[in-house]
């Protein structure tokens, strides 16, 4: 089991398949020879596949750049909120 950070959205279109937002934790198993990744999303539970080019492992450097950006985007619209 890996946790993995979400690089991209991905809207499923199978039944299948999870969706993920972009910069979402996601629990994975196992991948095949066709570059999917079988899965979980830990906050419903929900279990299937999503492509493996579509996320990273969590305190890699591509997952850490995609966390850093959300975390400032977060912090603007907190900003103009606050405002």
């Amino acid at each position: 089991m890996n946790r993995l950070v979400a690089l991209h959205e991905f809207q499923p279109q199978e039944k299948d398949e999870l969706p993920m937002e972009k910069g979402q934790i996601m629990i994975g198993h196992s991948i095949d020879e066709e570059g999917w990744r079988t899965g979980e999303d830990p906050s419903t539970g929900e279990t299937g596949h999503f492509p493996a080019i579509f996320v990273a492992k969590e305190g890699s450097e591509k997952a850490e750049k995609v966390l850093r950006k959300l975390a400032k985007k977060l912090s603007r619209i907190k900003k103009k909120g606050g405002s």
